[in-house]
């Protein structure tokens, strides 16, 4: 997964890991620093497809409830799925 505080360019997401996922709030794992509590953040989930032949991506904006060490718990305003433009949850690129 990728993520960012908002304010900050898409070209500074970090990578993290999804902890847990609910409908609404979701923790992750940094990989580098830590988020501070009340910071908004969107998150870019990969979604795999059980047919691979569609990539999504659950993008969700949310503000950070609380930390412990390098995680974070969001609390999610907004989400939606969206075409993956990386192409991360391709499985097959069957036609």
């Amino acid at each position: 997964m990728e993520y960012r505080e908002l304010g900050m360019a898409a070209e500074q997401r970090r990578r993290g890991r999804l902890v847990n996922l609910s409908d609404t709030g979701l923790m992750l794992e940094a990989q580098t620093g830590a988020l501070a509590t009340g910071a908004e953040v969107e998150v870019v989930i990969p979604w795999p497809s059980r047919s691979g032949r569609v990539a999504l991506c659950v993008h969700a904006v949310g503000h950070v409830l609380r930390t412990e060490g390098n995680r974070a718990a969001l609390a999610i305003a907004q989400s939606s799925f969206r075409p993956d433009e990386k192409g991360r949850g391709i499985v097959s690129r069957q036609r």
